[in-house]
């Protein structure tokens, strides 16, 4: 009896034990994006990240359709000390020339890192820190610059290159402008949630996200998906529209297609048109003294490939002509401060690369592909070279 509670307990324990080495040996290899401690409003990755891995579209994702592996893509991920998309080659004594900062158009897990516009600047022989973290608002941006300017070494011609998005910026939470107000006096995190996030940080931490991934395709895949969902499915946002003619297939965001058809005049009636107002003033407050500062508008794919949209939506978008990045831009121009618009060439060259079936967006993701951020990048630098 001795024996076999002695041989019990040593199992257990040479157990415990291999797992705590595995999570031990294998921290910050997960990306786990998680809320800044002292400022839970904003998010940060794990520190020095550097992995490779195969992904595909959020699109693809949303609309649980089989995956066409053309859509799969080996993804370089690659994060600082400060839990940043920014690759392993910089120390806290580089001066900056370009500090970048917006959502997933800035630091999109929908491509590899080096190949994103903020990266492809960095070939240009510029030092670009980038500040840019996906699914956050202008808000969250200006509090991003708040919490660590500080720490970013510029000089007399450093410029802050502020990435704005069409799609959902006015749709985004805004909160106070007095971001000291707002931070924690640094609240003590007890031994489960230490012990979560260890875990979570850990290559248990991918593998259980990627369960957490497959059991939600399996379920929506189910009988008791479509029972539940029957009647609520026509009016959710996060419904994708999927397109397959004769350039084959795409896919849309159907949230965005919405957004695309508001008016100038309906933008401005927004009820956070003022509050990003306000954000982008502040932002010009806080550093528009020591920062050359440039508002980067991006449209969504809805707008640029609209007529690839049934008519009736493709006309309400098309007579739109942009509408929020040029509000966006009347904005800069009311704080004196830069906003380069590329709607234009993205519209005229999206038709033009249509032509040999090739584009500027991912076919089954909301973001930009390699294409799109090559001609992103060389847009900023023709225009920064002026």
């Amino acid at each position: 009896m001795k024996n076999a509670i002695l041989n019990t307990s040593i199992v257990i324990f040479s157990t415990l034990f291999v797992l705590c080495a595995v999570i031990l040996s294998t921290q910050n290899f997960s990306a786990n994006r998680h809320p800044k401690k002292e400022f839970p409003y904003v998010h940060r990755y794990n520190s020095n990240v550097n992995k490779t891995s195969v992904s595909y579209g959020d699109l693809i994702a949303m609309s649980f359709n089989d995956i066409n592996k053309e859509y799969l893509r080996e993804i370089t991920f690659w994060t600082d000390d400060y839990g940043f998309i920014n690759p392993p080659i910089y120390s806290d004594s580089d001066t900056f020339d370009i500090i970048t900062v917006g959502d997933s158009y800035t630091a999109s897990s929908s491509i590899s890192q080096d190949k994103q516009w903020p990266n492809l600047l960095r070939n240009n022989n510029k030092k670009v820190y980038n500040l840019g973290h996906p699914a956050e608002s202008p808000w969250h941006q200006y509090a991003n610059v708040y919490l660590e300017k500080g720490r970013i070494n510029t000089h007399k011609n450093s410029i802050l290159i502020w990435q704005l998005f069409q799609g959902n910026d006015l749709d985004d939470t805004y909160l106070s402008l007095n971001i000291d107000s707002l931070i924690t006096s640094g609240q003590k995190t007890s031994m489960m949630e230490k012990t979560k996030i260890w875990i979570n940080n850990s290559i248990l931490g991918e593998l259980k996200t990627s369960m957490m991934e497959k059991t939600k395709i399996w379920i929506k895949n189910s009988i008791l998906w479509d029972f539940l969902n029957r009647k609520e499915a026509s009016c959710n946002k996060y419904n994708v529209y999927r397109v397959n003619d004769s350039l084959g297939e795409m896919y849309f965001l159907n949230w965005y297609i919405e957004n695309s058809k508001k008016t100038y005049s309906e933008l401005k009636k927004h009820e956070n048109y003022e509050k990003l107002s306000l954000v982008i003033a502040q932002m010009n407050k806080f550093v528009g003294k020591n920062l050359r500062i440039i508002l980067l508008p991006i449209p969504s794919k809805a707008e640029i490939y609209h007529w690839r949209l049934p008519s009736e939506e493709s006309q309400k978008i098309y007579l739109n002509k942009f509408s929020f990045n040029k509000i966006i831009c009347e904005i800069a121009s009311s704080n004196n401060i830069e906003c380069i618009d590329v709607s234009d060439v993205f519209y005229k060259k999206a038709i033009e690369l249509s032509k040999n079936k090739q584009f500027l967006w991912w076919k089954d993701d909301t973001h930009l592909n390699e294409l799109g951020n090559k001609l992103l990048s060389e847009l900023i630098i023709s225009y920064l070279n002026k």
